[in-house]
């Protein structure tokens, strides 16, 4: 098993508009918006980590390979 920090900030960077519109609404009181945003962000941040990580690991059994 690999661990790796998931990118939350990509997750939110997919949506800068609706990112700011989360940040508004937080700051006008209303909080879920940004908890949603967040819990959206860290999924994309999950899934595409495990992708890549996935990736880096074939790449790697790849150049092994060619090493032999």
């Amino acid at each position: 098993m690999h661990l790796a920090t998931a990118p939350i900030s990509a997750g939110l960077l997919r949506d800068t508009e609706g990112y700011f519109r989360a940040l508004t609404s937080y700051r006008e009181g209303d909080a879920a918006p940004i908890i949603a945003a967040f819990a959206d962000a860290g999924w994309f941040a999950a899934q595409s980590g495990m992708e890549l990580i996935d990736r880096l690991v074939e790449l790697v059994d790849e150049v092994q390979e060619n090493l032999s």
